[in-house]
């Protein structure tokens, strides 16, 4: 809290000594857009959401019902997908805000960089006459990446049988032949672990024998309990949270559905899915500021000084709020940030000094 009263009351001192002015700002209803210049926005705040989701696709086994010939009991019997939500990513970037539109004149000795959408990067001086210009606004769109499936088979039998494609039910090997060659695979481990087995006097031979035996025993096995391919998907969710009437309650906004079974759905898909949100929760810290820079605003010296020199640059003062996101009674993820539309605006009347700014927020990160 000190430290947003502390940057307010110094930019205005700061500000309240100028002579001369390198960059002036004017609101869009009294912008003059005949002077070299350039339209800006202070930005509102938006969160991006990278949501990574693990999708496993289950596969019968070809004799998955006679499964309890090895005493399994929970194979499956028939083709499922499960999901599960791998990690989210909580990101913040600046998005143009149409209530907050300035035109922003400067002299030949000034530099302006600009965000694609129109968000102050910095201002800064040079000693030549080549000036940035303004890039035209790109929104971009959510976006889905999916990876290549990467079969997870852990034996040499069964990837090969994938490979080749026959995990099919072999015309001259039944579920109960199958069974008694995993036996007398198991038969075979013993006598190599007993000595019985010519060559296996050397405990490196040994252990290279017993694994690939399993390794074979494995592939018998998954004739019976099936296999899995697992693959990663990447969404990416973005929103604009919107300043509540009472600021002090948490902001509750669902962002998607999700269950294990059917995964990532949209909020109006005609499911039961429970509905992953994300929580905003904010002490309301900036509000003191607002009524400091409110209070000076309405200043003779300030108001006199606004009329004979004009408004350096309008920026962002956001508030500080705490984010989750939510499924169920589990946290995914959390993090404090700063959104732009939580707190206020505040004005530079100094127009000399180099400036840069967090695009996330529109907030000065940095005077010179």
């Amino acid at each position: 809290m000190k430290r947003y009263v502390i940057l307010a009351a110094l930019l205005f001192t700061v500000s309240l000594h100028v002579v001369a002015q390198s960059y002036k700002s004017y609101p869009l209803r009294e912008a003059n857009t005949l002077e070299n210049g350039i339209f800006y926005s202070v930005p509102q705040t938006e969160l991006v959401l990278k949501v990574k989701v693990e999708k496993t696709v289950h596969k019968k086994g070809v004799y998955s019902e006679s499964a309890y010939l090895l005493g399994i009991d929970n194979a499956s019997v028939k083709d499922k997908e499960t999901y599960k939500i791998k990690s989210v990513c909580l990101l913040t970037q600046g998005v143009f805000n149409p209530e907050q539109q300035y035109y922003l004149t400067y002299g030949d000795n000034t530099d302006i960089e600009l965000t694609d959408n129109g968000i102050l990067k910095s201002i800064s001086s040079n000693n030549n006459k080549n000036k940035s210009k303004t890039q035209n606004q790109n929104i971009t769109t959510p976006s889905v990446k999916e990876k290549v499936p990467e079969p997870i088979a852990n034996s040499i039998f069964e990837q090969d049988a994938m490979r080749n494609g026959i995990l099919t039910k072999h015309p001259f090997l039944t579920a109960q032949q199958a069974v008694n060659e995993i036996k007398r695979l198991r038969e075979q481990q013993i006598k190599i672990l007993s000595g019985d087995v010519e060559g296996t006097y050397i405990n490196t031979t040994v252990d290279f024998m017993y694994k690939q035996l399993d390794e074979i025993i494995n592939g018998y096995v998954a004739l019976f309990t099936g296999s899995e391919v697992t693959s990663e998907e990447e969404f990416t969710f973005s929103i604009v949270p919107q300043r509540p009437i009472i600021i002090e309650e948490d902001l509750l906004l669902p962002v998607f559905k999700f269950s294990q079974q059917r995964g990532i759905s949209a909020l109006n898909a005609k499911n039961e899915d429970m509905k992953v949100i994300v929580r905003i929760h904010t002490k309301n810290q900036t509000k003191n500021v607002a009524s400091i820079i409110n209070g000076q605003s309405e200043s003779k010296d300030f108001k006199n000084k606004v009329s004979k020199t004009g408004v350096g640059v309008y920026y962002s003062i956001p508030e500080r709020v705490d984010v989750s996101v939510e499924y169920g009674n589990e946290t995914l993820t959390q993090k404090n940030v700063g959104l732009a539309q939580y707190g206020t605006v505040s004005c530079l009347i100094n127009g000399n000094k180099n400036l840069t700014f967090d695009t996330s927020t529109g907030a000065i990160s940095e005077i010179k």
